[in-house]
């Protein structure tokens, strides 16, 4: 990682992450090495020792600069139906839409935590899940999110005609019925142990009913959605850059302004 200010630049491949699990070894105490070898070694155990002092980094986070990734997935769907990139699609799209719930962002536990909505009641032995739409949480084009853009983002989540790739992660999905504009009631067959889990999942994201539909496949481009970030550059085959979404719905955040992938699909590059 390189530190300047304002910006941070992070690249993670196959070879740096080997060599600092070598040094992190070091040889055997009964070896004999080189020249060459003990050159290698050195630089090693440097990029060892620098890794783990950035790791250790402390202060309280401040508002600003930019994070660019150098990323081995390339970007190649915005549309959480469609996802041929795999985890380089998923890591996107969960920048820009996010759903009812989702797993915690502070690491500390492993649990499900509010996002869209900010509570809910499970009822019915399992099989009813209550989803209060926190008030003023809108989408970055300040459009409100409604129960009305839940039931129809859930409902595309579910059927496998509309959703090729993420519709098993629905399992026991039944309906979604709107109760009011901030109230949703999420109706299973069966109860599933692990459902709030397939709710934080990229598939089950919540945008725009209106606009979707309106613009087809055309939306998918230039999506809207009410996660932390917004679409600001997508150069196929190269990077995509997202802006700060000025609407977010937690106070101060995002911290930083932009985030790029670059897309580094050869470890050797």
């Amino acid at each position: 990682m390189k530190n300047r200010p304002g910006q941070a630049t992070v690249v993670l491949t196959a070879a740096a992450l080997a060599s600092g699990l070598l040094a992190t070894a070091g040889p055997p105490a009964s070896a004999t090495v080189g020249t060459a070898a003990s050159q290698r070694l050195a630089a090693e155990q440097t990029l060892a020792a620098t890794a783990t002092t950035s790791t250790a980094c402390s202060g309280t986070p401040t508002s600003g600069g930019t994070l660019t990734f150098a990323v081995e997935n390339q970007t190649l769907s915005l549309d959480p139906y469609n996802t041929p990139g795999g985890f380089g699609d998923g890591e996107a799209q969960s920048l820009i839409y996010q759903g009812l719930v989702r797993l915690d962002p502070t690491g500390h536990s492993l649990g499900v935590v509010p996002a869209i909505a900010d509570k809910w009641t499970i009822s019915n032995g399992g099989r009813s899940y209550t989803f209060h739409i926190r008030n003023g949480v809108t989408f970055s084009n300040g459009q409100p999110v409604t129960g009305a853009d839940v039931k129809n983002a859930l409902d595309t989540w579910a059927n496998p005609t509309l959703d090729q790739y993420a519709s098993s992660f629905s399992q026991g999905y039944k309906s979604t019925t709107v109760l009011n504009a901030h109230e949703v009631r999420v109706n299973l067959s069966q109860p599933v142990n692990g459902f709030l889990y397939y709710l934080a999942m990229p598939p089950a994201e919540i945008y725009p009913a209106n606009l979707a539909r309106s613009q087809g496949q055309a939306f998918w481009s230039n999506p809207v959605g009410s996660g932390p970030f917004v679409l600001k550059a997508w150069a196929k085959g190269s990077s995509i850059t997202f802006a700060k979404n000025p609407r977010y719905w937690q106070a101060g955040h995002p911290l930083l302004n932009t985030v790029t992938f670059n897309f580094v699909t050869d470890d050797n590059t």
